[in-house]
């Protein structure tokens, strides 16, 4: 059990998040946000530089402690809380080299069970055991499962996907997005680590966010808004009203991704058995828009098992 260095009253500045449009590349001097990602610029010249990745997430009151509101396998609250900040870390283009778990139960059994969890996401993602550190709560006893993971990856900063997006190209959503007592491991409908990763090699996406707990809509504009544009999201999908892009993603059950308008039905030939809806596209943030041919883009709907 430690202390956060940031605690006891102290005043904090929040992160820098950086400007629209201005995503890649980062500056050497510090680390910056990059929505919900730290990068931080070795400080190599040109395309080929290296940049340093992290992402995090966090998951409590769900395990199997007295307290816990949703009752589910250690291992489970492992698995998919390694898997919101790997996917986070592979979806912006990088590649996952270490992983730090911080279990606030006790070592055994729930921290272990965690552990496994842990271990088995990120073999998926092609790490084993020895990339992993870990730390478990020794000195107290808990009546909840607390864990966070946080996942460090690098990329060359050609590579690096957010702000690559371009005015005209369609938003799909990949997956549904799902939370709580609703998300079970071999649910065909939400997205996995194999999932976010053959859209990156299919190179079919300029762009990919993981859906949280804001939605596919807030990710949807989040994505345009790193690439210097706006959203236009379908009138009967645009969040506003509720309904699935204002549901939360829970543990990155889905992901947005920015395609050209000629390769979403490819995209979703690639997702499947997951379903791949068009929710909308990008345009010019100033002046005039530059959309789509079809202003309303067809929905090549969604792809079931």
């Amino acid at each position: 059990m430690g202390v956060d260095a940031a605690g006891g009253g102290q005043h904090c500045t929040a992160p820098r998040r950086i400007a629209p449009g201005s995503a890649a590349p980062c500056s050497a001097a510090a680390p910056r946000r990059v929505r919900d990602l730290l990068v931080l610029d070795r400080g190599e010249a040109g395309a080929g530089g290296e940049l340093l990745v992290l992402a995090c997430d966090s998951a409590g009151g769900a395990g199997p402690k007295p307290l816990d509101g949703v009752k589910v396998p250690a291992r489970v609250v492992g698995l998919f809380t390694a898997r919101v900040a790997l996917m986070e870390v592979i979806a912006a283009g990088a590649a996952p080299v270490a992983v730090t778990a911080t279990i606030c139960c006790e070592p055994e059994p729930t921290g272990s069970g965690v552990a496994c969890g842990v271990m088995e996401e990120m073999a998926a993602a092609g790490l084993g055991p020895e990339a992993l550190v870990i730390s478990t709560e020794k000195n107290l006893g808990t009546a909840q499962t607390g864990v966070g993971v946080t996942v460090l990856g690098t990329v060359r900063r050609g590579r690096f996907l957010p702000g690559r997006a371009l005015p005209g190209d369609i938003i799909a959503l990949v997956g549904h997005p799902k939370v709580g007592a609703e998300v079970a491991e071999d649910d065909p409908a939400i997205v996995d680590l194999h999932t976010v990763t053959s859209i990156i090699r299919s190179g079919l996406a300029a762009d990919l966010v993981p859906v949280g707990s804001r939605g596919a809509a807030a990710e949807a504009r989040e994505l345009a808004s790193s690439a210097g544009l706006v959203a236009r999201l379908c009138p009967e999908q645009d969040g506003s009203g509720g309904g699935l892009l204002s549901r939360s993603g829970g543990p990155a059950t889905a992901v947005v991704a920015a395609v050209r308008p000629d390769a979403v039905a490819e995209l979703a030939r690639v997702v499947l058995p997951r379903p791949c809806r068009v929710i909308g596209w990008l345009a010019a943030a100033a002046g005039q828009d530059l959309e789509p041919a079809n202003s309303e883009p067809s929905d090549p709907g969604p792809r079931e098992a």
